[in-house]
């Protein structure tokens, strides 16, 4: 897939977003879930991939189910700038 190929990226207000790739280090990762409203789960899929994708893809959710994930991340490092330097011969 090239560049211009690539689906469109969505950034979301207010949420903290890396674009990919990325490397985490040092990482702790927990999850549980929590029940939800389906609707509200089908806005969510709606907004975020549903309308960015022009109608190509139909995302769904399967269950009325969140996952409350929480991280601790000691270090994020974009891939995609040591991608770069290293084709520079940097």
């Amino acid at each position: 897939m090239t560049d211009s190929t690539k689906p469109k990226y969505v950034d979301r207000n207010g949420d903290i977003v890396f674009r990919p790739p990325y490397l985490q280090s040092d990482t702790f990762l927990t999850a549980w879930p929590l029940r939800s409203n389906q609707a509200a789960l089908q806005e969510v899929l709606d907004v975020a991939l549903n309308r960015p994708s022009g109608g190509a893809l139909t995302f769904r959710p399967l269950f009325p189910v969140v996952l409350l994930v929480l991280a601790n991340i000691a270090k994020v490092t974009s891939l995609k700038s040591a991608r770069r330097a290293a084709r520079l011969g940097s």
